[in-house]
């Protein structure tokens, strides 16, 4: 066998196997767009399965329930957060935005002090935001009243 045709060989014996070790592999960030196929006060329907409290969808895709009360929200409710590594926090302020007014400027400069992006929009335009990114970086906590 020839040296060129030899190494051509390993090339691609390196490439399958390297396919091989990889197949599988998962990755932190979701690669595929959530299936939010219904929104409205107090109610949102996620793959098919109905959520009726405020919720929070991690980049994995992963639903965990949100903080008991986005009213009155202090910086221990943001731990999980923090403790992450996520640079990207994206906030459904409710049916009419109100969640907005009550987050707090205190508690806004709190997560962007720690390197955080904040980014707050109401809920219907939060489901759209959701709908339209296959891959997503960032926790968003969804409200689902006011």
């Amino acid at each position: 066998m020839e040296r060129r045709e030899l190494i051509n060989k390993s090339k691609s014996l390196i490439a399958i196997l390297i396919a091989i070790l990889f197949a599988g592999v998962s990755y932190s960030v979701a690669s595929s767009p959530l299936n939010i196929t219904h929104y409205e006060y107090a109610q949102i329907i996620i793959d098919g399965k109905e959520y009726n409290q405020d919720i929070a969808i991690w980049p994995d895709g992963k639903i965990s329930p949100g903080p008991e009360d986005m009213h009155d929200l202090s910086i221990d409710d943001f731990n999980e957060l923090f403790n992450s590594g996520l640079k990207k926090l994206v906030v459904g302020t409710g049916d009419e935005g109100k969640i907005e007014m009550d987050f707090g400027r205190k508690l806004e400069k709190k997560i962007k002090d720690r390197g955080i992006e904040l980014i707050m929009m109401d809920t219907h335009d939060l489901v759209k935001y959701l709908n339209e990114r296959p891959e997503r970086d960032f926790l968003a906590l969804v409200h689902l009243n006011c």
